[in-house]
């Protein structure tokens, strides 16, 4: 469609220079006073020039306005008794040619223009309208994969629906069915029961005759039940079926009271558990950094007495080293002045002899310490 609008502007263009160029063919284009003389503008006034222009009308066109069919030698005829010169003829006549070899060159730019312009269009256009289309494809494809998203998430929820329905509804069955057997469980007992009186009231009655149909039935029945009458021998007292019946209810009662004071005592239990095994994690853990702590100070401790007792080491070794030397010394002395210098060294003697005997004894409690905390 847009090409087709394109191709019709073109065309269009094409027919208006046509029409241009055929009427400029016609009727030459006036020069005014402003083209000729553009100098002399500003020093004539504006009535003179419309004047002028009135009256030398002939005098400012290339060439007067003829009809067509008339030669160029009557036009020239026309114009020399019209008062022109052939010099002014030829110079009118190359600014004619060169306004038309102008127009004529700017009407085949513009062609070339237009003519690449619709190139262009005719070799887009194929790629424009394969996009177009395209595109329109992806825009349905796009629509469609909508679609079915709704619809899939629809079938999702329908789904989830369902299966949470179905879920209560399996729960309720199964709760119906536990129900159920709990029920078949007191009829089977009841039936036992309600087969064995008949039996014992059948012996009383001396009566031999067994029951059609029950009797390998009572028999099992009987047997398996015999262990739970007499366990519930106090329960299972009755005087006849209503009675049987009301006890029946009654027992059932309990039973689901016992259930349900079962199912409370186990989750108060299992709560009481839980706090009470949290309390006795949180103790042990509490222990278990104490004795980290004190386990820490312990080895700070000993690593300070071994460092206590190594600097007590030094200073022993180093009085015997002190003493060693004195000792040399004295007995290099001269003896004017022994008597003073053993004087001094006796002092000294005692002196190092006293912390001698003092770092001994604080060695010997570090060590008594050190063995003490090991």
């Amino acid at each position: 469609m847009e090409v087709a609008n394109l191709k019709q502007k073109i065309q269009k263009c094409e027919l208006d220079l046509e029409n241009s160029r055929k009427s400029g063919e016609m009727s030459l284009v006036p020069f005014t006073n402003i083209a000729a003389e553009p100098a002399n503008l500003s020093d004539t006034p504006m009535k003179e020039m419309s004047l002028s222009d009135d009256v030398n009308r002939n005098d400012l066109m290339i060439v007067p306005r003829v009809p067509s069919g008339v030669s160029g030698t009557a036009l020239a005829a026309s114009l020399l008794r019209d008062g022109w010169s052939l010099a002014k003829i030829y110079e009118k006549y190359q600014e004619a040619t060169d306004a038309l070899r102008h127009e004529r060159f700017g009407r085949r730019h513009a062609e070339a223009v237009l003519e690449r312009v619709l190139h262009e269009i005719e070799e887009k256009a194929e790629l424009i309208l394969d996009e177009r289309a395209e595109h329109e494809r992806m825009v349905e494809a796009y629509a469609l994969m909508d679609h079915k998203l709704q619809q899939a998430l629809l079938e999702h929820d329908n789904f989830e629906n369902t299966i949470r329905n179905l879920k209560s509804e399996l729960k309720r069955w199964e709760r119906d069915h536990f129900i159920a057997n709990k029920e078949i469980d007191d009829l089977q007992k009841q039936v036992a029961v309600l087969l064995k009186e008949c039996q014992d009231v059948q012996l009383r009655c001396g009566s031999s005759v067994p029951i059609v149909g029950h009797g390998a039935a009572s028999t099992s029945i009987s047997n398996g039940m015999s262990n739970a009458e007499n366990n519930n021998h106090a329960h299972m007292t009755f005087n006849d079926i209503n009675g049987l019946v009301q006890q029946n209810v009654q027992l059932r009662n309990k039973v689901h009271m016992l259930s349900t004071d079962l199912e409370n005592k186990g989750v108060e239990l299992r709560e009481s558990f839980q706090i009470e095994l949290k309390r006795i994690t949180d103790d042990a853990a509490s222990r278990v950094e104490k004795v980290m702590k004190k386990s820490e100070e312990q080895a700070i401790m000993i690593e300070s007495l071994h460092r206590s007792v190594a600097m007590y080491r030094k200073l022993c070794e180093e009085q015997q080293k002190t003493r060693s030397s004195i000792e040399n010394i004295s007995s290099n002395l001269q003896d004017d002045g022994r008597n003073d210098l053993m004087v001094l060294f006796e002092g000294s003697q005692e002196i190092s002899k006293k912390t001698h005997e003092q770092v001994s004894e604080r060695a010997r409690k570090l060590d008594e310490e050190l063995t003490k905390l090991r």
